[in-house]
């Protein structure tokens, strides 16, 4: 393969001297080969032109143009090398009974067996030689996944010394940092998770806690020295392994204990961007090859088993815990009574998630349930429900139970998960649920209980479902009334304009409603909230194309709900056959607002806006116009608030409306 660039690359020293750099591309597939020529004085002269990049793997990448084999390189080295290896390989230290995972599209974005096989590794190796260099005895530990090179799976059975190196390819050394604040341990963490779900070495394999993280919130920044710049809101629970909580709910728990970390020098040295900073590391003399091999292999280890157990396939122990978690349970015997309840550790401590009893003699032969931390973004549904009514957690159910089954479940939650609206009023919550993808969603009409579990935890029970229980749960209160109950809305292309309409049955505690065309915001409505409904309008006048427009609600609280969309397809044909004189909007305004004017003639136009003493106070057209629709922007930044009127006069056409400035 030719070099992409010149060969060889030429950069200057500290004096300004040239300088030739001798490098290839990574895998040691090729090695640059470099003759020049210097004379007599040692001042280099030039290259060679044979100069060149030169295949190494010649069986394999370029027969013609690779390197002969040297015998003596051969018989000195390669052999050697060779005959270390296939000892290496042959020497059996462990045997698996499960395949250990170790691609790198595994070992970057997931908790994986083998990257707990190595954390742990770290721990057992830290935890018995603190004492021998005088650190702390390490209660966590975590290997940087970008560490660990056996880009491949493990197959269950025996396991060689030649895997661990494999795994632990460089030259790292196992490193004790202690005394690690739980403020900086999560920032650890949230460096660990800011790529997500995108593969990084900087991804931590852990050992001697658990964590859950939600890579839809804000990712962690760090600047240049590894201090934060913006704070990262993806790690939402860190639990120690003897239950201390280190950070519940995405802040860190008032009085949490400072940790003592095991990991490898290269991470401890800020490696991969994970915070240590300035942190003291205390190196044991041990290569994370040799904790990964005396972990497998001694008899106070593993002893030689790596058992399923311990090191089950994904998802693992829970020691990293997504934001969307799937659970399937088989029934061995049908005809039985059939529990299923999620596995409690893949929550941290939150004792979320679920718990179904089917009664005979018709229970499902499986279930599968799926628990999600936040409101998920489900693609193509149109919730229709405010945010606050629901908790922070939803559930989905699949099962092939038979219509006559009869279930009960419980669904517990934190109540730090629950919008205030909600926590204000649990003794009301009430199931909801969608059987048609979120279409529509109706209260479960069986009857419910609310259990209090103490430390902020709550467990919903829903008893006597029948006719299965598939579909889309969540949770919300009985008794909501929703701000807005909108009636309708709709969009027409009325003489080349789209004319929005919208209509409520009733409204409470609205501050406004907001019109976006294609996601962007195009205008603001301040609602009548009229117990008995209102009627609103308003006028856009895009170019031509096809046009999505949403409308929405803002409470008085701050409350932003999705009411309803609609599509159209515009042309952008105008007939003008008509004077008129819209109303401004947005109105009431602060401190800006449009107005617009149609004129079927070619005019001298004037549209003034004056106070309630009849003084005008701006003008905003003074001109002769052609034919046609018109828009202007009135910015009353200078004004006070109160009343004003705006007139317009075209030829013979004069018209008046009134706005409200409030400031």
């Amino acid at each position: 393969m030719n070099p992409a660039r010149p060969y060889p690359m030429t950069a200057n020293d500290i004096n300004g001297d040239p300088v030739q750099v001798v490098t290839t591309t990574g895998e040691y597939r090729y090695i640059g080969r470099l003759v020049v020529e210097f004379d007599n004085a040692g001042n280099f002269v030039a290259v060679d032109p044979v100069s060149n990049p030169v295949c190494v793997l010649s069986n394999t990448i370029d027969a013609v143009n690779g390197v002969s084999e040297d015998p003596t390189c051969v018989t000195n080295i390669i052999t050697p090398i060779d005959a270390y290896i296939t000892g290496l390989a042959a020497n059996v230290i462990a045997v698996s009974d499960v395949p250990l995972d170790g691609r790198r599209a595994s070992v970057r974005t997931i908790e994986c067996n083998e990257g707990n096989l190595f954390a742990d590794a770290l721990l057992w190796e830290g935890q018995r030689k603190a004492a021998d260099f005088g650190v702390c005895t390490p209660n966590v530990a975590f290997q940087n996944g970008g560490g660990m090179r056996k880009d491949a799976i493990i197959p269950a059975g025996n396991i060689s010394e030649l895997n661990t190196y494999e795994i632990a390819a460089f030259d790292n050394v196992v490193s004790i940092t202690p005394n690690v604040q739980a403020s900086q341990f999560k920032e650890m963490l949230e460096a660990s998770v800011r790529l997500s779900p995108s593969q990084s070495g900087g991804f931590l394999q852990v050992a001697g806690f658990k964590f859950m993280f939600d890579h839809s919130r804000q990712a962690q920044v760090l600047d240049a020295n590894f201090n934060v710049v913006t704070p990262g809101q993806r790690v939402r629970d860190v639990v120690l392994e003897d239950g201390t909580v280190l950070v519940r709910c995405g802040d860190v728990v008032p009085g949490a204990p400072a940790v003592c970390i095991a990991t490898n020098n290269f991470t401890a040295a800020n490696g991969d961007a994970i915070p240590f900073r300035a942190l003291p590391k205390t190196l044991i003399g041990v290569s994370y090859q040799q904790a990964l091999f005396n972990y497998i292999s001694e008899p106070t280890g593993l002893n030689g088993v790596i058992s399923g157990g311990e090191y089950p396939t994904a998802p693992g122990e829970y020691r990293i815990v997504q934001r969307t978690l799937s659970q399937t349970f088989t029934n061995g015997n049908p005809a039985a009574d059939f529990h299923a309840q999620a596995t409690g550790d893949a929550m941290t401590e939150l004792v979320s998630g679920f718990d179904l009893y089917f009664f005979g003699p018709n229970t499902p032969t499986s279930v599968t349930g799926s628990y999600t931390r936040t409101r998920p973004a489900l693609a193509d549904i149109d919730y229709n429900l405010p945010a606050a009514w629901a908790v922070g957690r939803y559930f989905t159910f699949g099962t092939t139970a038979n219509a006559s089954s009869s279930v009960s479940l419980k669904l517990s939650f934190k109540a730090c998960e629950v919008p205030t609206a909600v926590l204000a009023d649990l003794s009301n919550l009430v199931a909801i649920r969608t059987r048609d993808n979120g279409l529509t969603w109706f209260v479960e009409s069986a009857s419910t209980a609310l259990i209090d579990l103490g430390n902020g935890i709550y467990c919903f029970e829903v008893f006597n479902v029948t006719g299965g229980i598939d579909g889309f749960w969540g949770m919300g209160l009985g008794d909501r009334v929703l701000p807005v109950e909108l009636t309708s809305f709709d969009a027409n292309v009325v003489n080349g304009e789209v004319a929005l309409a919208w209509s409520t049955a009733s409204e409470s505690n609205i501050a406004r409603f907001e019109l976006t065309r294609n996601g962007d915001k195009i205008a603001e409505v301040v609602a009548q909230n009229s117990a008995t409904g209102a009627n609103y309008s308003y006028t856009d006048r895009p170019e031509a194309g096809q046009y999505t427009y949403e409308l929405s609600e803002f409470t008085l609280n701050g409350e932003h709900n999705a009411l309803g969309s609609v599509s159209v397809e515009f042309n952008g044909d105008v007939v003008v056959n008509e004077y008129r004189l819209g109303e401004a909007y947005p109105n009431p305004f602060n401190p800006q607002t449009n107005i617009d004017f149609v004129i079927p003639n070619s005019e001298y136009v004037k549209l003034h806006v004056f106070n309630p003493l009849g003084q005008i106070v701006a003008t905003l057209v003074n001109g002769q116009r052609e034919a046609g629709s018109y828009s202007v922007q009135f910015d009353a930044s200078n004004l006070t608030s109160g009343i004003y009127f705006y007139r317009l006069e075209a030829g013979s056409f004069s018209a008046m409306r009134k706005m409200m400035l409030v400031k």
